[in-house]
């Protein structure tokens, strides 16, 4: 099974008619899956409607951070399960013909968080990979705040191709989670390949 997904920190989804408007546009480039951030709800759940199904993971406060996936309804029977982990990770696994696939949705802090938020994030980040099995096919799909530049350093895990001329602080605690996981980052980029990890920044 190919799947189109792609990634949209939308801001905001607080105003009446936003969650129909994101899905309307995200339907015409008919992607399957795509990861959204800073909903700004509070608590998870998953809510269907005829043409997609939205599945989302909150903060106690409404207003903070959120993520959460909008999938097109005719996947609604490959949706295996759905794990709300915090307001800032999320993941959803796909039922596959010859693999499954689990997609996590992450939404880092920005660089004037506080290094224990940072921490704590890519503390959270790295157990939520730990416990996906090596069976499954494994998507990363989020915004990072993170600018990853042409430094040769960084080419074992964003190639040769970069939107940025140096790496930001963010960039590099990406690059360095990337490198110690042995994944490969993608900026602005859609990867269909089995076996691949995709970080959209």
């Amino acid at each position: 099974m190919k799947m189109k997904v792609g990634s949209w920190n939308v801001r905001t989804m607080l105003q009446a008619g936003k969650m129909a408007e994101i899905a309307d546009e995200l339907l015409k480039y008919d992607l399957d899956i795509t990861a959204l951030q800073e909903i700004r709800w509070k608590g998870y759940g998953r809510i269907k409607k005829p043409r997609y199904i939205l599945l989302h993971s909150g903060a106690e406060k409404q207003g903070e951070q959120g993520v959460g996936f909008i999938i097109k309804r005719s996947m609604q029977n490959s949706i295996i399960d759905f794990e709300p982990i915090n307001s800032r990770l999320c993941k959803v696994k796909i039922k596959g013909k010859f693999h499954n696939t689990t997609v996590v949705n992450a939404y880092a802090t920005t660089v004037s968080a506080k290094e224990e938020q940072k921490e704590q994030f890519y503390g959270d980040l790295n157990r939520c990979c730990d416990q996906i099995t090596k069976h499954n096919a494994l998507l990363i799909l989020g915004d990072f705040n993170a600018k990853i530049g042409k430094e040769p350093a960084n080419q074992s895990v964003a190639g040769q191709h970069k939107l940025h001329e140096e790496t930001s602080e963010n960039g590099l605690i990406l690059c360095q989670f990337a490198e110690a996981n042995e994944l490969i980052t993608l900026v602005n980029k859609i990867l269909a390949h089995e076996r691949f990890i995709v970080l959209l920044t």
